[in-house]
């Protein structure tokens, strides 16, 4: 109960933020679609996400800025909850106080129309927002959830809630404050990890942890929904388009269909029903197998639609000012001026640099810089959008403001959680990363075969495209282009959520020039556009075929196992495991302790040095005397060893149990004897 209240209130105190900030954001109602479509979002469309997202920030970051504050208390989480609680109930009052006026004409304005009145008027929105929480509730829950005392985690999602699930429980179970990673207990953490700490803490505050989880994907997933339709009709103009974007956004466009059935070798109907059963997605680019660009990606990555939602915000809230130099320009170009006047407007002019208003930018600047260790790829994308969209837009040193204090704030937060380690990421640029080849051609046959029919729909339509769009939309592929050039970390999967955003913005052009085809008369045309419609996101549901079929299987997790009981009762919050590197998920993380080295993909992937710890997992698991088996756990500052037949089976070294047994002491061993943990403290 009170875990719901303490949500509650962050979303309250993010209404209280939209409240305060409103009157600066109001140019972003006041734009003109590139488009020749007449339906503009509505306030209300935009500021209830934004509240979510506002009110989700600011809790999580004054929550863990008050637990660091009170970490020796003995209860950080505690008092973190206490700070947030303070911090969103200082938000309502500012609002309730400077606001007042607007809150009740709000509220008069509401009663006045009624329930019904309110929902006939917003009966578009409203059914768009039914569609897509149930679609994707069904979906989130299917992938997690509880049942006869178990945690039930989806086989299409297992791998990635593996440091998830270790996440959020080092919180809600463990107080891992200051924060360092689960599966690499070394004082640091560089993977995002605020959303699943915002978890942790409706958890530790008494809400079910796949209840907490859920509820937090949902929200996160509708508010990037609805503000992907925001800025889609703020584009467009159009209802059709707007849904023709969330369409796409859900199916994703590729060859992989295509390419799948046309090689099977038993014939369609055998294709099909392997499809249905298979526990791979379908696709030829490097790692498709995996599911990198379907639905699954936003099932167990929970933490990458709140991202998408706050990139899109801030998008959304830039465009006016891209749309009002396109205006200027074509002011100067019909009134027949000079190349002084083209540069006066573009460059020279007071409103081409100065910001109107000061709280606008520094407002998108914050939770921009907020969001680094939400998802640090998704502020990378923005940052390059809105790089490009400053170009030709008015209002340049807004671009600056918002740029410089989202940046600054990433870095501080990086030095913050990482005081002596390595940076969270080594940007490098590598031509051709994804595609492994820095050959032109290799590249766009890649991109050619990854996106499918998206890249030829908007090539076809830019010589139509109105004044402005073409800018737009090389903006909109921005990220696409960084996946293929920057390279942030080793592992290949962190630049495909580059590619996911640049295709959710494409897919706005995409969508607006197919229900330009749809309004049509001619039938032909429009019979053109539904088939592209179809070879657009044919893709997309055979991936939701396997994602369903993978989740007909759970892995189980025990709750009230004997072992996560011990440790839970017996071992310190900090406590430190050493585990064969091939852990995973167990009772050892669903009971919030920390691992020396565990799986080490996640790690590495992460930008962790694992190689080193590898290398000590083996000489400790196989020491030959007491002396050096003391010294190496005492060193690395390891608390306990756990032992089970994956250490007894390792082909990367062979386990000297009995020098274990004799030299440290037993504080746990399964009904069998197989499972056993000791502790390196000799007390």
């Amino acid at each position: 109960m009170i875990g719901l209240l303490y949500f509650l209130l962050t979303l309250a105190c993010g209404s209280a933020v939209s409240l305060l900030v409103a009157p600066s954001f109001g140019h972003v109602f006041a734009a003109r679609p590139l488009f020749a479509g007449k339906h503009m979002p509505k306030a209300w469309s935009v500021w209830i996400p934004a509240s979510f997202l506002f009110g989700t920030m600011i809790a999580a970051w004054s929550a863990y800025l008050g637990a660091y504050a009170f970490s020796g208390s003995g209860r950080p989480m505690l008092w973190g909850a206490v700070c947030s609680a303070v911090v969103c109930l200082g938000f309502v009052a500012l609002a309730v106080c400077f606001c007042r006026t607007r809150i009740c004409t709000m509220v008069r304005d509401l009663w006045r129309k009624g329930f019904k009145t309110l929902v006939f008027e917003n009966r578009a929105e409203l059914l768009f927002l039914l569609i897509v929480a149930i679609f994707w509730a069904v979906l989130i829950i299917r992938s997690f959830y509880y049942a006869d005392g178990n945690l039930n985690v989806g086989f299409s999602v297992y791998s990635d809630f593996c440091p998830h699930l270790g996440v959020i429980r080092s919180f809600s179970e463990g107080a891992n404050i200051p924060a360092q990673y689960p599966h690499f207990a070394d004082g640091t953490i560089r993977y995002h990890f605020m959303f699943q700490f915002a978890v942790g803490m409706l958890e530790y505050l008494g809400v079910r942890i796949d209840i907490a989880f859920n509820l937090m994907s949902l929200c996160s997933i509708l508010a990037m929904m609805q503000l992907l339709r925001a800025l889609t009709l703020q584009v467009t103009g159009s209802r059709a388009a707007a849904h023709l974007t969330a369409l796409f956004f859900t199916f994703r466009s590729s060859f992989a269909v295509f390419t799948y059935f046309l090689g099977a070798e038993d014939g369609f109907g055998a294709a099909l029903a392997a499809l249905f059963t298979s526990s791979e997605h379908i696709g030829n680019t490097q790692s498709e197998s995996w599911g990198l660009w379907t639905q699954k990606v936003y099932l167990n990555q929970r933490h990458l639609p709140l991202g998408f939602a706050v990139a899109f915000f801030a998008i959304l809230c830039f465009y006016p000012l891209l749309v009002r130099m396109v205006d200027d320009l074509q002011e100067v170009r019909a009134r027949k001026k000079t190349s002084g006047g083209w540069l006066q407007a573009f460059a020279r002019s007071r409103e081409a640099w100065l910001p109107e208003n000061v709280v606008f930018p520094v407002t998108i600047g914050l939770l921009l810089g907020m969001l680094g260790f939400f998802n640090g790829a998704v502020l990378i994308s923005v940052l390059a959008v809105l790089f490009f969209m400053a170009m030709l837009s008015r209002e340049r040193l807004s671009y600056l403001i918002t740029a410089v204090i989202a940046v600054v704030l990433v870095l501080l937060e990086s030095r913050f959680f990482i005081p002596h380690g390595s940076a969270a990421v080594s940007p490098k640029l590598t031509f051709g990363f994804l595609a492994e080849s820095a050959a032109f051609a290799d590249i766009v046959t890649y991109l050619v075969e990854l996106l499918g029919v998206l890249p030829f729909v908007i090539v076809i339509f830019i010589p139509l495209m109105p004044k402005g769009l073409r800018w737009l939309t090389l903006c909109f592929a921005a990220p696409v282009l960084v996946a293929e050039m920057l390279q942030l970390t080793p592992d290949i999967t962190v630049n495909h959520k580059y590619i996911m955003f640049g295709c959710a913005l494409l897919d706005i052009v995409a969508a607006g020039a197919l229900a330009q085809l749809l309004r049509k008369k001619t039938t032909l045309l429009r019979t053109t556009a539904v088939v592209l419609v179809i070879l657009m996101t044919l893709t997309g549901f055979a991936d939701l075929i396997t994602q369903w079929s993978l989740d007909r299987n759970a892995v189980r997790l025990d709750e009230d196992a004997p072992l996560k009981t011990f440790i839970e009762e017996n071992t310190g919050a900090g406590a430190v495991f050493l585990t064969d590197t091939t852990y995973a998920l167990g009772d050892i993380l669903m009971a919030g302790r920390m691992l020396y080295c565990g799986w080490s993909y996640f790690a590495w992937s992460a930008g962790y040095d694992t190689y080193g710890r590898t290398q000590k997992t083996a000489e400790i698991y196989g020491a030959q005397d007491a002396e050096t088996l003391l010294r190496l756990l005492r060193e690395e500052n390891i608390d306990y060893v756990f032992v089970d037949d994956t250490n007894r089976t390792s082909e990367d070294y062979i386990l000297n149990e009995g020098l274990i047994d004799e030299t440290l002491r037993k504080v746990y061993a399964d009904a069998a004897g197989k499972t056993l943990v000791y502790a390196v403290d000799p007390s």
